[in-house]
């Protein structure tokens, strides 16, 4: 034991911090979670101002696909509601053989025309509208096969 002279006199009491209580707290309760938390939204309004914020999914209209060489010309036509004012552009997703989609083009107006290699392997278009506070969902967005052999 430490000898410290007079102050060995000196009542003293431990501390006990409360920030320090509650972060062990917390650990202790986060180590016993085996399990990832999900978080819940706790303020009420965003997702729904989300949703009313995020423009309407467009219409597909048609997908047209032309040979040219060892690409194809694909054109899509679509029809967004012209009193959306969330709408600013129309994402275009090819997804392969139940593959992920993948962003190809981005356009205003329909049509849209790009240009893709050939392949055998089944495809679909996703159309996905955007606008200033972010995309439709993509898996609400609306898709159609397409031949790219």
């Amino acid at each position: 034991m430490l000898k410290l002279g007079k102050l060995d006199k000196v009542p003293h009491d431990n501390i006990r911090w409360p920030l320090a209580i509650g972060l062990r707290t917390e650990i202790r309760q986060a180590q016993a979670s085996s399990q990832p938390q999900q978080l819940s939204n706790t303020q009420p309004g965003i997702q729904s101002a989300l949703s009313i914020n995020t423009p309407q999914p467009v219409s597909v209209l048609g997908i047209s696909t032309k040979v040219s060489g060892a690409s194809k010309i694909v054109t899509v036509s679509f029809l967004n509601n012209p009193s959306d004012s969330n709408f600013q552009k129309v994402n275009v997703h090819l997804r392969l053989a139940g593959g992920l989609p993948v962003h190809i083009v981005s356009g205003t107006t329909s049509p849209i025309v790009f240009t893709v290699p050939r392949t055998r392997q089944p495809g679909v278009i996703l159309l996905q509208a955007e606008g200033s506070w972010g995309p439709h969902p993509l898996q609400n967005s609306p898709s159609q096969p397409v031949n790219l052999g």
